[in-house]
């Protein structure tokens, strides 16, 4: 009896004789699965995708990556055309859009490509190491570019609530610019790090039983892999350790940020102060609001994938003697953190325009005049208008 590991699921299946496995590869793969005694049932349980991973993978997850895709991009465009809203803390943001971006767009040309290419679930659409490193390594830059940007921004608003002469001292385009620089470089460096665990592009042939339903199937299949057993689980520990130190401090900045306006509140109400002041903490705690809900959101939606990640760990390290979840399970909760990954890129514009008025009038303001815009120039163009 052989056993074949793969990310989500353990195949089962009878071993043959030394002649019978002892196949001539033309395919020049470097290895041979044999799935030709597996029994239908287990073939259609755990190689093949489920109507529902397809529906998911097919339709929700790029309908997910799609809004996100047009929602952060409408959210650079008004940055760039409305001269007002280049402030410190949309830097920021502008920096974490482009991040959203970069996994929206390897993650969804990822799903869709390798769902175009094959039923198959453990199929990778890339047949070269540069492929595997393109790919993984831009989607672990923005994870860890998108990781740095949420602390520099609970770190700003920190600084610009709890600590406003230091940050009106300290702070400046310059210096925002340097911020996130040394964010992005670090990043790569992290994302670089993790290379060894899926830089090569193995090549591996598939048996498939000699019966018609599986006539159609690819019969050679790619799949990214670690140089050594010894990179398998530092991407994942690293995520989390990233995640969790992201965690905590965007706990505590948060925690003294409404400390802090909830005092001045008091202050405020009791000593009845002049209109701008009471203006200004209005602003602050509307922005304030809005990142707390940004960042709410980022770790709500990055949890489950964390979890998924530690119990790979713990599967790995115990050689999968002990087992925290079922397949089942932990198929159902890969997926969940997936979804939960896309919702994550793409829901950020949509938290800003809803929470913040000066956000949500900005963009207004600039579609509205590319339309206008539009108008005039059809106006002038036409043949009734006067020269």
């Amino acid at each position: 009896m052989h056993t074949f590991n793969t990310s989500n699921t353990t195949v089962v299946y009878p071993g043959t004789s030394d002649g019978e496995t002892n196949v001539f590869d033309e395919t020049g793969c470097a290895s041979t699965i044999n799935f030709s005694f597996v029994p239908d049932t287990v073939i259609d349980e755990q190689l093949l995708y489920s109507e529902s991973v397809r529906i998911l993978t097919t339709y929700i997850i790029p309908l997910i990556l799609t809004f996100g895709l047009l929602g952060n991009i409408s959210f650079l465009f008004t940055l760039a055309r409305v001269q007002s809203m280049r402030t410190i803390t949309n830097a920021y943001l502008a920096n974490l859009s482009i991040a959203d971006l970069c996994f929206i767009i390897f993650v969804g040309l990822r799903y869709i490509w390798t769902i175009a290419n094959s039923p198959y679930v453990f199929t990778n659409p890339f047949n070269q190491d540069a492929g595997c490193i393109l790919m993984d390594g831009t989607v672990s830059l923005a994870y860890f570019a998108s990781i740095g940007i949420v602390n520099l921004v609970s770190y700003e608003r920190y600084l610009a609530i709890c600590h406003p002469l230091k940050y009106r001292y300290f702070n400046s385009h310059k210096r925002t610019a340097k911020m996130v620089g040394i964010t992005w470089l670090v990043a790569f460096a992290f994302a670089a790090s993790m290379a060894p665990d899926s830089i090569h592009a193995e090549c591996v042939r598939v048996l498939w039983p000699d019966r018609q339903q599986y006539h159609n199937l690819p019969r050679v299949l790619y799949r990214c892999v670690s140089i050594s057993p010894i990179f398998m689980n530092y991407p994942i520990i690293l995520r989390a350790v990233c995640f969790l130190i992201t965690f905590c401090t965007n706990v505590v900045f948060y925690t003294l940020i409404v400390n802090t306006l909830m005092k001045r509140k008091v202050i405020s109400n009791t000593m009845q102060q002049s209109q701008t002041p009471n203006q200004l903490q209005k602003v602050n705690t509307q922005v304030a609001r809005m990142l707390l809900l940004n960042a709410t959101a980022f770790f709500l939606c990055l949890t489950p994938y964390q979890l998924y990640g530690l119990q790979r760990v713990f599967e790995n390290l115990s050689d999968g003697r002990l087992n925290l979840l079922t397949r089942d399970q932990s198929s159902t909760l890969f997926w969940i953190s997936t979804t939960l990954n896309c919702i994550n890129a793409s829901i950020n514009p949509v938290i800003y325009n809803i929470v913040n008025t000066k956000y949500r009038r900005a963009l207004m303001d600039v579609f509205r005049c590319c339309r206008v815009s539009v108008y005039n120039q059809n106006k002038s163009n036409s043949p009734m208008t006067p020269l």
